[in-house]
């Protein structure tokens, strides 16, 4: 075996792996604020689109069953905001 002194030998540098990490996450987060932001532009004017769309087409069946759909998310919404309101106040 032949010794080879230690001035000689080359230090085996690691890769470091954060910036990768931190570039994928930053891929990650920079789709999902994409595909939320597409959301929105896609509804930002229209107010609860399933019942405008169902009046314009003149089913007003299909509008009413929206209708329902809308009050019951406004309902739970209402109920989950004050369940919020009560758990702040002391």
């Amino acid at each position: 075996m032949t010794d080879v002194p230690f001035g000689m030998t080359r230090a085996v540098r690691r890769r470091r792996r954060w910036p990768y990490v931190a570039g994928a996450v930053g891929l990650v987060l920079a789709a999902a604020a994409g595909a939320l932001l597409a959301r929105t532009l896609q509804y930002r004017g229209e107010t609860m689109p399933g019942v405008r769309e169902a009046i314009e087409q003149k089913e007003y069946a299909a509008a009413e069953t929206e209708i329902v759909r809308v009050a019951k998310a406004l309902e739970r919404e209402a109920a989950l905001l004050d369940s919020i309101s009560s758990s702040l106040q002391p």
